[in-house]
């Protein structure tokens, strides 16, 4: 049998082994641990870059969302105010149009009363001085009828006394009739002429 001595040694060996294992076990385990840490930290690495990556993406989309909503907002606003003033400033232009007639609406009454006055006026005045003219001109063309028909009267008369004597001298007389009827009536008629010019004279 293995002395007592034996047996502590190899009990020793046994432990000596056995904490070599152990220092060997606890290297490969911490290499490992650290390997395992480089890969997670890699893999963390990766993925906070990638979230990253896709937070600044949706931040940018969630700007230019935002972006689009404001310029939308500012030209809705922009065309409320643009109507709002057009609206204030159509207002403005009526009611300064309204006050501008208001202030010349008496005046230009009071000018066309005035030109309505001065016309009638100008009319009765020129009426006025007409009036004389226009009673001789009728005069003298109630004359001149009176003279034309005075005229035909004494012609018909000279015809009638003409034919009469005609008729008393007998029928071989009708040419020499005829010639006294002629006469006469251009007589008449010279005379009437004449008198007509005298009268328009």
């Amino acid at each position: 049998m293995p002395s007592r001595a034996t047996a502590i040694r190899g009990a020793e060996a046994a432990v000596a082994d056995a904490c070599r294992q152990l220092e060997e076990a606890r290297a490969v385990a911490v290499a490992d641990a650290e390997g395992a840490l480089r890969i997670a930290q890699e893999e963390h690495k990766n993925d906070a870059l990638r979230a990253l990556e896709q937070a600044k993406i949706k931040a940018e989309e969630d700007v230019a969302a935002r972006l689009r909503e404001a310029e939308e907002k500012l030209a809705d606003e922009k065309v409320s105010r643009m109507r709002e003033a057009e609206y204030k400033l159509d207002k403005a232009i009526d009611d300064r149009l309204r006050e501008a007639e208001r202030r010349l609406r008496p005046e230009v009454e009071s000018r066309i009363e005035e030109a309505r006055r001065t016309a009638e006026t100008r009319a009765r005045e020129a009426l006025q001085k007409a009036g004389p003219r226009l009673h001789a001109v009728a005069a003298a063309h109630v004359e001149a009828a009176a003279e034309k028909a005075r005229t035909a009267r004494a012609l018909v008369e000279k015809l009638r006394a003409a034919a009469k004597a005609g008729e008393e001298d007998g029928g071989g007389n009708h040419k020499a009739g005829g010639t006294k009827l002629k006469k006469a009536a251009s007589s008449s008629g010279s005379s009437g002429s004449s008198s007509r010019g005298d009268k328009a004279s």
